[in-house]
């Protein structure tokens, strides 16, 4: 599953529309959530933030993240789908009665 979405990491921007400071705060808690395993109240003293704090932004990235695995996904999905065709429907030349009997 990680190799589905590692072409798709590179561009992904976490800090976009964010300050430097949160930007670094979105890395350290990921670091220290992910990568070196802490718990909440171990970033909680290595970042001088509140719990509730370091779950909010630990919520923020998640759902960025999610929405941008959603968004490679659709485009992969929309790559593989047929294109529309119109139809086109045409009156038949026989009637239903003469169908039956003939």
């Amino acid at each position: 599953m990680f190799f589905y979405f590692y072409k798709s990491l590179k561009p992904f921007k976490l800090c976009r529309f964010s300050n430097t400071r949160s930007c670094s705060l979105f890395q350290g808690v990921l670091l220290g959530l992910g990568l070196q395993h802490k718990n909440v109240e171990d970033l909680e003293k290595d970042l001088d933030l509140p719990v509730a704090q370091i779950l909010g932004l630990f919520n923020k990235i998640i759902r960025k993240m999610a929405q941008h695995f959603n968004t490679v996904m659709e485009k992969d999905v929309e790559a593989t789908m047929v294109e529309r065709q119109e139809i086109r429907l045409e009156p038949a030349m026989q009637s239903v009665e003469e169908e039956l009997v003939g």
